[in-house]
């Protein structure tokens, strides 16, 4: 018996795709964060839940912690995740894991804690 721990995505709108996301921009876009959380260790355990909004902007939901993540739209995976873990290292050792419930790494060279 074995239960697969799989990333929830809901989404309102995804700008148009509704057949195949591999044939639009943002639904590749899309795909290559989903690809990209999929193989972190950190990340797949650690980010649970995603929400895209009728802006193609994502937030997401942790698994410890009470932080809702603002990502923005799925461009600059990398450099975003980056900011993340620089969160998770840097912040979260001095300031606890409920000290702030929203985190913001949508722009470039930002992270906005709440």
């Amino acid at each position: 018996r074995y239960t697969a721990r799989v990333l929830l995505v809901d989404a309102v709108s995804l700008g148009g795709v509704e057949q195949n996301l591999k044939e639009h921009a943002y639904g590749a876009a899309l795909l290559a964060l989903l690809s990209h959380i999929d193989r972190d260790p950190f990340w797949r355990s650690q980010i649970t839940y995603m929400r895209v909004n009728e802006q193609g902007k994502i937030v997401m939901h942790t698994q410890i912690g009470k932080q809702r993540i603002e990502f923005g739209t799925p461009e600059a995976i990398e450099e975003k995740l980056a900011r993340l873990t620089l969160f998770y290292k840097q912040i979260i050792p001095y300031r606890g894991w409920n000290a702030y419930q929203r985190v913001n790494i949508e722009f470039d060279n930002q992270i906005v804690c709440e």
